[in-house]
């Protein structure tokens, strides 16, 4: 039986470490950060920003105005958004197939609103 020596650990850039608020990636209000570890090492990979409450209040407000005045809204009525909502995934289709391969799954589990 051969046993490994040597431990390859895979380099791994990781680049969104700051908060995505307003479609633009920024540091916490507070400039805090907290850590990501890597479960199988216990090696801390990155240390990523630490929203609070103010993050929070900036994103909803984004969001909110984004909602309220995006380019979208002008584009598509509230009907047609409705139908992009509910339009068929590749991962509804896909599921739909899955549920038929197993008896007994009822079909409507993979449908819209189910």
């Amino acid at each position: 039986m051969a046993t490994a020596t040597t431990v390859i650990e895979p380099t791994v850039k990781v680049s969104a470490t700051k908060l995505l608020i307003n479609n633009k990636w920024v540091d916490s209000a507070s400039g805090k950060t907290f850590p990501t570890i890597n479960p199988a090492t216990g090696e801390v990979i990155t240390r990523v920003a630490e929203a609070d409450a103010a993050d929070v209040d900036k994103a909803v407000s984004a969001a909110r105005a984004a909602f309220d005045n995006g380019p979208w809204r002008k584009k598509l009525t509230a009907s047609q958004r409705g139908n992009l909502l509910y339009k068929p995934t590749p991962s509804t289709n896909r599921s739909a197939s899955l549920a038929r391969s197993f008896p007994g799954i009822s079909l409507s589990s993979c449908k819209r609103g189910n």
